[in-house]
């Protein structure tokens, strides 16, 4: 699923895909090489790069997702990579969804469960509920605040909790200092 998805995606702020290896086990994918890591270690090896400019061009790429129907499920900071231009893409469609439109917006349910990375994860997706593009927008959100805070929301937080104080009593992270 993932190898569809990504083969019919072309933009300058999506990992450009180059093909698979299915004749043995397990299956890999193959992309272009972002030299520059994922967002988090890009900004500590070059502290003089923007926030900002690598959260926009990191819209850009989730907007292109949305308007083909697709959501990520998957971001984080580790999602997002860069390259030696300092071009930030978006990586892992393993958890994406192609949307089937309904009346005003695009929408599916996820029936397998929690899937993804709970410290990033909408609430709604970790309870099985409908997902549909608002809850890559929060994902995004817990993405902005690692950026700025420098660490994941809930780091002290195990999994498990995370999913309950989420779920169950409306958790939100601190404002970074």
């Amino acid at each position: 699923r993932e190898v569809d998805v990504w083969q019919a995606l072309r933009h300058p702020n999506i990992v450009e895909f180059y093909g698979y290896n299915c004749l043995s086990e397990p299956l890999f994918l193959v992309s272009a090489l972002k030299q520059g890591g994922d967002a988090c270690t890009f900004l500590l090896d070059n502290p003089e790069a923007s926030c900002l400019k690598l959260l926009y061009e990191a819209s850009l790429g989730l907007q292109h997702l949305h308007r083909h129907s697709i959501v990520h499920g998957d971001l984080k900071a580790l999602n997002i990579l860069v390259d030696k231009l300092s071009t930030t893409c978006l990586s892992d469609f393993g958890l994406s969804r192609v949307r089937m439109f309904s009346s005003s917006s695009a929408v599916t349910s996820n029936h397998h469960g929690p899937q993804g990375t709970f410290w990033w994860m909408a609430p709604e997706c970790m309870t099985g509920s409908t997902v549909d593009f608002r809850s890559d927008i929060y994902s995004f959100g817990m993405t902005i605040y690692e950026i700025f805070a420098g660490h994941p929301p809930f780091p002290h937080l195990p999994d498990p909790v995370v999913y309950v104080q989420i779920t169950e009593r409306n958790l939100r992270p601190d404002r970074p200092s």
